[in-house]
């Protein structure tokens, strides 16, 4: 399957000053395992020792895996503010959507617009190829269903646990800041 241009490269950085949006490469697997850690508090709170490392370290790498299998053509992106790596942001293109795989953001960076400058990013570049960007997300994840709302995202029938949500840039456009 050809991948657009969008899916290798951002079309645009996001316009917050102080964000730099860049592709991860291997070369950033020790901050994608901080990062995957720090965001990880149900595994974080079982303690800090020598297994707890080995058992979130494997998790890390089940979950990577299991993105790959299920979306191989899926792109990662970093986001730094003022040079910190700070989240992630991982979307796959397809020929009529693209779905939003996963979004973290370090604790501490939580509340100040992060996550919102990464989803105002990937909707630009639905909007840009010209099509919808869905997403599931946890129905207990409060935070993070009010953060779609607020940007248009409409949810859908899902199950007990996610929740689908859809952005159609055809009924609307990206939240302004």
């Amino acid at each position: 399957m050809a991948s657009t241009p969008a899916a290798t490269e951002p079309a645009e950085a996001p316009p917050e000053p102080g964000l730099d949006l860049r592709p991860a490469t291997d070369a950033d697997q020790p901050l994608l395992a901080a990062l995957y850690r720090a965001t990880r508090d149900d595994l974080t709170r079982l303690g800090d020792s020598p297994a707890i490392d080995a058992l979130i370290a494997m998790q890390q790498r089940v979950h990577a895996e299991g993105q790959r299998r299920q979306y191989p053509c899926a792109r990662q992106w970093l986001l730094r503010s003022n040079g910190r790596c700070v989240a992630q942001l991982v979307l796959d293109w397809r020929p009529h959507r693209l779905h939003l795989i996963d979004i973290a953001v370090l604790p501490e960076a939580r509340g100040q617009g992060v996550a919102r400058a990464l989803l105002r990013w990937a909707q630009r570049q639905a909007q840009i190829a010209g099509v919808p960007l869905d997403l599931q997300v946890r129905r207990d994840n409060h935070p993070a269903r009010h953060l779609y709302l607020n940007l248009g995202f409409r949810p859908g029938a899902g199950d007990e646990l996610f929740e689908p949500m859809r952005w159609d840039p055809a009924a609307s456009s990206p939240a302004a800041p």
